[in-house]
């Protein structure tokens, strides 16, 4: 049991850190809520497919092919020790399923696009500088390629949302709502980090 703990946290990785470096520390604790994030958010995306889109196969295997690079990703950490690689592929796996949901919930008119505000405050977070540009740059892309799809071709669809106003709001309630707590807790974990880094150093004079 308590291997399995140790496993969970990724123990050997985090003592292969050291005390002094809190943003690495800071980074990989944020990477550990982030993995909770997807595995979460993969079952719902999953089960959503399964019980909407059964016809679409192909869907249903690229959902199961993520939901298992999140795990991989995660346990793998510990032992090629490249904090960066892991962090971009949480991230991509991030965009992957917005980018995969947009063509089933409204293109460009998505509301699930403002979960892109997160995913680049994430990217800025675990990344630094050029990480959050290279996600910011790709959101944008991401936008202006919907909304091209959308307005000139037939290719996406609210098969994922339903038709009808009534179900549109629902949700934008939801997605717009979700999207705006992850943002706020975002941005209150970077307050925290600073407050810690504050206070660690202070501790030890």
């Amino acid at each position: 049991m308590e291997n399995l703990v140790d496993l969970l946290y990724l123990k050997s990785y985090v003592e292969s850190l050291p005390e002094t470096d809190l943003v690495s520390r800071q980074r990989l604790h944020l990477f550990k809520i982030a993995t909770l994030m997807s595995v979460i958010v993969c079952v719902g995306f999953l089960i959503q497919v399964l019980t909407i889109l059964p016809g679409h196969p192909l869907l249903l295997v690229l959902m199961f092919l993520l939901f298992c690079s999140v795990f991989i990703n995660f346990f793998s950490l510990p032992s090629h020790k490249k904090p960066a690689l892991s962090y971009t592929a949480l991230l991509s796996v991030w965009f992957i399923l917005i980018h995969i949901n947009t063509y089933f919930s409204g293109g460009v008119k998505n509301s699930g696009n403002f979960y892109l505000a997160t995913f680049i405050l994430t990217a800025f977070i675990l990344l630094g500088s050029r990480g959050g540009k290279v996600a910011a740059a790709l959101s944008v892309m991401h936008v202006l390629y919907f909304y091209f799809i959308t307005t000139y071709t037939h290719r996406v669809s609210y098969a994922l949302v339903g038709e009808g106003d009534a179900l549109l709001n629902v949700y934008f309630l939801l997605s717009t709502s979700v999207s705006l707590l992850l943002l706020a807790g975002g941005s209150n974990y970077i307050e925290k980090s600073k407050k810690r880094s504050i206070r660690k150093p202070a501790a030890k004079k």
